[in-house]
């Protein structure tokens, strides 16, 4: 009974020295990518908290669903016909809703009129004019803009499934 907590104390020792490691190995060796507005990856981390002795992380305005939807539409990999038509699993690339002649991300999100009708969609594209400057396209603004682009795109899937 007496060792337990020392070994509690050594395996926490071990973790957060792994931990320490690992910060130190990423700064030194890995580098951000040279895409424009590639956020700094400091952005990642979560926020530390301390809750009844013990160290927490959270991470503000996550959930799963969010992240694998903006993950996805960063990197192109969606359920949208332009990405289907590319790899060969489907023949042609219009737009499911509108019949516009390629269905991608960005047309779904912020140009496919017929969307327009449901009104979570119409108010999150409001919200992305209004915040997001007209200069910056889509595709940087899927980093530079994460909370509002993240409600566009969940709101999008919501509604066609298709991210």
């Amino acid at each position: 009974m007496d060792r337990a907590p020392r070994l509690a104390n050594y395996k926490l020792f071990l973790k957060r020295n792994l931990e320490v490691s690992l910060d130190k190995y990423l700064q030194k060796a890995v580098r951000t990518s040279s895409q424009t507005s590639y956020p700094d990856r400091t952005l990642f981390r979560g926020k530390e908290i301390v809750v009844d002795n013990r160290r927490k992380i959270i991470y503000p305005y996550r959930t799963k669903e969010i992240d694998d939807i903006l993950f996805r539409a960063r990197t192109g990999h969606t359920f949208t016909r332009d990405h289907l038509n590319r790899f060969g699993i489907i023949k042609e690339s219009s737009c499911r809703v509108c019949s516009y002649p390629s269905e991608t991300i960005e047309h779904l999100a912020l140009h496919c009129q017929p969307l327009e009708e449901h009104e979570s969609i119409r108010h999150a594209r409001e919200r992305y004019q209004f915040e997001v400057p007209s200069t910056i396209r889509f595709q940087d603004a899927l980093w530079s803009h994460r909370e509002v682009v993240s409600r566009l795109l969940s709101s999008v899937h919501h509604h066609t499934h298709y991210l």
